[in-house]
């Protein structure tokens, strides 16, 4: 089952290198040229932050690489912290990391500014602490459709709603538990473009 998804997440990143790879509605016998907003030269990469994570105790950074004009390598790692007590006194504490990586496809513009599709997958882990131990390991997989503005400076703004899916299993001693379900997603990040 896992090599089906794994084959099937292949296949659907290659479909969308394919699209966004092509210019959409050039004549082939024609150079291909960027638009003239494009300084493909200068602004290669992207590194955004969401500021609403920090209120929560987590940080979610964001690197894109542009590989075409409109096709960017999203790598987006995020840690989080947090700590409660209960009623009871016991203090509990956890941590808990992931890693996510995908294409992003610029669809108005290019790389780093317009409307874009961002379908990604990422690794979970997670730990806590306290009257016992327990450790997860999970994946995600997140679709989102957004719109980011890009300023002549580099400093960036992204808006986005979508879906994401989580599978999730925590171990606590000899038990095991199995989470999984999906939900609204949504992005708001600051960015630089350089």
């Amino acid at each position: 089952m896992k090599i089906k998804s794994i084959i099937c997440s292949l296949m659907v990143f290659s479909l969308i290198s394919t699209i966004a790879s092509r210019s959409f509605g050039q004549n082939p016998s024609e150079p291909s040229t960027p638009p003239p907003s494009v300084n493909l030269e200068s602004q290669k990469n992207l590194i955004a932050l969401n500021p609403l994570g920090l209120i929560f105790g987590s940080l979610g950074l964001e690197y894109q690489r542009a590989l075409s004009p409109r096709l960017a390598i999203l790598v987006a790692p995020a840690f989080a912290s947090s700590s409660a007590t209960t009623s009871e006194g016991t203090s509990i504490k956890s941590t808990g990391f992931s890693l996510n990586v995908g294409p992003v496809v610029y669809l108005s513009k290019q790389a780093f500014e317009g409307w874009n599709f961002k379908l990604d997958l990422g690794f979970l882990y997670a730990e806590a602490s306290g009257a016992g131990s327990s450790t997860g390991t999970g994946f995600t997989a997140e679709a989102l459709i957004g719109y980011r503005w890009l300023w002549k400076n580099g400093f960036n703004l992204a808006l986005g709603i979508g879906g994401r899916y989580v599978n999730f299993s925590v171990e606590a001693g000899e038990t095991t538990m199995d989470f999984s379900g999906g939900g609204l997603a949504a992005e708001f990040s600051l960015g630089l473009a350089f």
